[in-house]
């Protein structure tokens, strides 16, 4: 009786997950892109790929996944996409004084009246009115009428420009 074992070398593998992650990409294939990118990390780690993995889970509305790929906490050395990521999930699943500190973080670095309009509706919901007015005040001097401010709670999603979003 004759055994064979084959096995792919970690080359093999990776040759083959970066070869998967570029057909799903082709495909549209969002859980396809998850899988490979998952193994890819899982075979040569880092933190590029954790945080785009991380991206893409938030993308699809998969807050919990995003958070879990990359965590909570704030790191000094946090990619931009990490800041989103962590930022924008924790709004979503309703942590506004954790997302707070990552929306704080993104502004230092590059503020914008986008930005400033999403400081502001947090401190707001945390009843930090001070600093809600001074984001307000910032958006209202730094926005342009050609930036809008999209609207999803209602049946209709609508647009306003971020200047009238800031006052409402």
């Amino acid at each position: 009786m004759v055994f064979q074992i084959g096995a792919q070398s970690n080359t093999e593998l990776i040759k083959h997950f970066e070869a998967y992650n570029k057909q799903m990409r082709a495909q549209g294939d969002v859980q396809g892109m998850i899988n490979a990118m998952t193994h890819l990390n899982i075979l040569v780690p880092s933190e590029a790929r954790k945080d785009t993995l991380a991206y893409i889970y938030m993308s699809e509305g998969q807050y919990m996944q995003a958070l879990n790929t990359i965590g909570i906490d704030p790191k000094v050395d946090d990619s931009d996409i990490a800041l989103e990521v962590k930022a924008m999930s924790l709004k979503a699943v309703k942590q506004p004084e954790r997302a707070l500190v990552h929306f704080n973080e993104m502004f230092k670095r590059n503020p914008s009246p986008a930005l400033a309009y999403e400081l502001a509706e947090l401190n707001l919901q945390l009843q930090k009115l001070d600093e809600a007015l001074t984001h307000i005040n910032y958006g209202l001097a730094n926005a342009t009428p050609e930036m809008k401010h999209a609207y999803y709670e209602q049946q209709q999603p609508y647009q306003v420009e971020l200047k009238s979003a800031l006052c409402i």
